[in-house]
């Protein structure tokens, strides 16, 4: 820290957004200490400190600098704070009223904005109200900025074009136009893989393990090494450790079968940086927007099996029939009961209801073993009505449900206790197979 510790700070605080720096100000970070330097030793402050935020709105109040600034303030530290203009300070009317008329008066800061001709040891009344004036204005103009930058974003939504920055993996930006993407060829061929495990009965958990022992690059990671571009969830020492949650995200994005989804999400407030999700029905959607990686045949597959998410068991374990077994009677979804002593003979379906709820339910109890059987048998009798059309026997409920309960191994629970009849849960229904 610079200065003389022994005697309070003259702190000079610059800051600058990327508002400013797009519109090509001349307010850049170097030029503010100069100016508020230059002044500082013209006006005769001595013990001088510069602190400054880059990239930070002034409607923000988390900025690093500026909360330096404050807890110096607050501690005793400075006796003047210095800034070229009051819109460094905030952009924030009622946050910069506060901090010059009660936080600086209270604490016998000086507070000195040079543009605005503004010094709280010198300033007439007419001169405290022209302030008050100016951070209303001062506010007044970053809540047009963000009502226009809104604005825009609409239009382009609903004319369909491309509002997101960063491509999806699996696709790169197209060099005729930027608002365009188009197949990253060697990416969309993991996205085709990632799919592919899924229909084939992956949950995104086991899905991100095989691409971690297989030693596929993360997304963030390969578009790092191929494009340049870094994420600030980037770890360059695990770079092949997929998430189940950046698994999931690309089994659910409708970008891969040539949707565009535009506007997903929204800031109640340009003054927060709160992030809410906007309701799907009233997403921007383009139908063809580009060319697909997936076609809609796998694309449906793979969400019909998510809609049943399975995870595996306690012991690591996931059974083929998990996350497709219900309850007939309540329409739960039966959970998988089994522990390291017991053999597969043991393995038994439960409602799920009954597991949280006793009193909503029975146990319906299923031996696993004996369900797989007759859903195989089931699969048999439509494989070979199949191949002789006009003699497909589908079997009825009640013949499906006691081929389950005769299975089930002892007594159903509920039967003849005047509880209610043994479930179908786990019974196969053969008309939707």
């Amino acid at each position: 820290m610079q200065g003389n510790q022994t005697e309070k700070y003259t702190l000079l605080y610059g800051r600058l957004s990327n508002e400013d720096k797009r519109e090509g100000t001349s307010l850049s970070i170097q030029h503010q200490e100069e100016m508020l330097r230059d002044y500082a030793a013209k006006q005769g402050f001595s013990n001088v400190l510069f602190l400054y935020d880059d990239g930070i709105s002034g409607t923000k109040t988390n900025r690093p600098g500026f909360q330096r600034v404050l807890a110096m303030i607050r501690e005793g530290q400075a006796a003047t704070l210095i800034v070229t203009d009051l819109t460094r300070l905030y952009r924030n009317q009622s946050e910069a009223n506060n901090l010059l008329e009660i936080v600086f008066p209270a604490l016998g800061v000086r507070f000195i904005a040079i543009t605005n001709n503004y010094d709280s040891a010198t300033n007439t009344e007419s001169d405290e109200d022209l302030a008050m004036f100016s951070n209303l204005f001062n506010e007044w103009y970053p809540r047009q900025t963000s009502r226009k930058i809104n604005a825009v974003i609409q239009h382009k939504a609903e004319k369909g074009v491309r509002i997101a920055s960063i491509p999806p993996y699996g696709y790169q930006k197209d060099p005729a136009d930027r608002f365009k993407i188009i197949p990253d060829p060697e990416a969309a061929e993991q996205v085709r893989y990632i799919f592919n495990l899924c229909a084939s009965g992956m949950g995104p958990e086991q899905i991100a393990k095989r691409l971690e022992q297989e030693r596929i690059l993360v997304p963030t990671e390969y578009a790092y090494r191929k494009f340049g571009r870094n994420h600030s969830s980037r770890n360059p020492d695990f770079p092949y450790r997929w998430s189940g949650s950046s698994v999931a995200d690309i089994l659910e994005n409708p970008d891969y079968i040539g949707i565009q989804t535009s506007c997903k999400t929204h800031k109640p407030s340009y003054k927060s940086d709160l992030v809410v999700e906007v309701p799907e029905e009233k997403r921007y959607k383009v139908e063809n927007a580009h060319e697909p990686i997936i076609d809609r045949e796998l694309w449906d597959i793979v969400q019909r099996v998510r809609e049943n998410k399975r995870r595996p068991t306690k012991l690591g374990e996931m059974d083929m029939l998990a996350g497709m077994v219900q309850c007939a009677d309540c329409g739960s979804t039966h959970y998988l009961c089994r522990c390291g002593s017991w053999d597969e003979s043991q393995y038994s379906y439960l409602c799920g209801r009954y597991h949280r709820h006793k009193e909503t339910c029975t146990p319906h109890t299923v031996k696993a073993l004996y369900l797989r059987e007759t859903v195989l048998k089931a699969i048999q009798r439509l494989r070979c009505g199949a191949k002789r059309p006009g003699s497909l026997y589908l079997p009825s409920d009640g013949e499906e449900i006691r081929a389950v309960e005769k299975g089930a191994g002892g007594k159903a629970e509920g039967a003849g206790t005047g509880e209610k009849p043994a479930s179908r849960a786990g019974q196969p229904d053969s008309r939707h197979l």
